[in-house]
């Protein structure tokens, strides 16, 4: 009885550190540890995607805000539109001031090529500049020539600068910043202002005409009662 006690105490002295040994070899895997680091996995790529959709977005902000400081900073030469409008000759047109008095009553030959167009037009003949009514008819003409052709002349810088309105309108189309819409609308406004000084000058120019048309009868007739005077004083009538 005590031999079979001994024999089994030996198979367990040896059984049950074999048994301890292929515990401690199997791996031991805490699932709910695991799932949670799937879980942390996942929530750090979807934080990272919105994290790049936010760097997205403000790159996008950032360019627009260049593009627009870009658009405020950048000046634009409002002369640089519609050069063509930039001539003398389309801002002031008509003669000057000091030059009037002797075109607009015929005093000099017209100088301009308009002015020399409608002379030859309007000749039928030409009085001799030895006698008074001669040269009172050769400066009628000349003035009404002068003055016909001051008008063509201002006709021919409207008819320009409405080419060169044209040309601003297609610009102001076309334009892409703030600066270039101001820059093209502030020389829109001077253009006005030059239209609006040519109107009052056409006005000046009208109401001259219109008073040296009435000169010239008027020198019509004191030329007729000169005349009239001249031929009382050769041949004097006697009253019986």
């Amino acid at each position: 009885m005590k031999k079979a006690n001994m024999a089994a105490l030996v198979v367990t002295c040896l059984v049950l550190p074999g048994i301890d040994t292929a515990r401690a070899q199997l791996a031991v895997v805490d699932l709910p540890s695991e799932i949670s680091l799937v879980q942390q996995v996942a929530t750090a790529a979807k934080q990272l995607t919105s994290l790049q959709q936010q760097y997205s977005e403000l790159v996008q902000t950032y360019q627009q805000v260049s593009a627009q400081f870009s658009m405020l900073t950048t000046f634009a030469n409002p002369n640089g539109a519609a050069q063509e409008l930039a001539q003398p000759f389309l801002q002031n047109p008509l003669p000057g001031s000091s030059a009037l008095p002797s075109t607009i009553t015929g005093n000099t030959a017209p100088s301009t090529g308009f002015a020399q167009q409608f002379l030859s037009a309007n000749r039928v003949y030409s009085a001799p500049g030895t006698t008074q009514s001669g040269q009172l008819m050769n400066t009628q003409a000349n003035a009404l020539a002068a003055i016909e052709g001051t008008a063509a002349t201002n006709l021919q810088s409207i008819e320009q600068r409405i080419a060169g309105l044209v040309d601003l309108q297609s610009q102001l189309n076309g334009a892409t910043t703030i600066q270039q819409v101001a820059s093209i609308n502030a020389r829109i406004g001077a253009e006005q202002n030059y239209i609006s000084a040519q109107q009052a000058q056409a006005s000046n120019l009208t109401a001259m005409t219109t008073a040296q048309v009435a000169a010239q009868q008027q020198a019509q007739q004191q030329m007729v009662s000169q005349q009239a005077a001249q031929t009382s004083q050769a041949f004097p009538v006697s009253v019986p």
